[in-house]
């Protein structure tokens, strides 16, 4: 989002016009987090990953509260939850661990713009542009994934149509962040008229 902003600059006369981008918190990253079967409660990581309207990444540290059930962590496959609030901040983040000692694969096969598989993707290649038509709509993005978290930020107005996908490892951790960018093509041009003072109007045809 922008706004104009109206002032007078220090030692002058003439009014000033600034435009403002104004960015605010969008979403949290989930903390969905696997730790080894008998993890301390106090060795829990407390960091999490806030993601702005522009698509930025901020990390903030968790003032923890009590663990629901401290002893899931002790057996194969338990499940608990822990509420804390932000350091500095009243609001609230909800983390999820869950105990397991199992090795677990991650991979991600490929990238979905619509209802269609993102062409020439690869693993490795973060950044895409796609092109639109002129009056084409911003389609939705996905990921195809196994083992992965992802948490998606759609193409919008506010983070300049580029649309970006977080991957988070099994520890809740971000490893990885996929970006496609939208450019709509600009409009054909099917007639110019050009007219010369004093003349009848000239229409020139464009081919293609």
């Amino acid at each position: 989002m922008k706004k104009k902003v109206f002032g007078r600059v220090e030692g002058l006369e003439t009014p000033a016009e600034a435009l403002v981008k104004v960015i605010a918190l969008d979403r949290w990253l989930p903390k969905v987090a696997t730790v080894p079967v008998g993890t301390n409660a106090a060795d829990l990581d407390k960091t999490v990953t806030a993601v702005l309207t522009d698509g930025s990444l901020i990390d903030t540290d968790v003032v923890s509260g009590p663990l629901k059930d401290p002893a899931a962590l002790n057996k194969e496959g338990g499940r608990t939850e822990a509420t804390g609030k932000l350091v500095d901040d009243d609001r609230e983040v909800t983390a999820t661990f869950i105990a397991s000692s199992k090795k677990t694969t991650s991979s991600i096969t490929g990238l979905t713009v619509g209802d269609k598989a993102l062409e020439n993707f690869e693993s490795g290649k973060t950044y895409y542009r796609v092109s639109l038509p002129y009056t084409g709509t911003i389609p939705s993005v996905g990921a195809q994934t196994t083992g992965y978290q992802v948490t998606v930020q759609q193409a919008s107005a506010d983070n300049g149509y580029q649309a970006s996908l977080f991957l988070s490892d099994q520890k809740g951790d971000l490893v990885q962040t996929y970006l496609i960018q939208f450019v709509k093509e600009a409009p054909a041009l099917k007639r110019l008229e050009v007219v010369v003072e004093g003349k009848r109007k000239l229409p020139l045809k464009i081919k293609y």
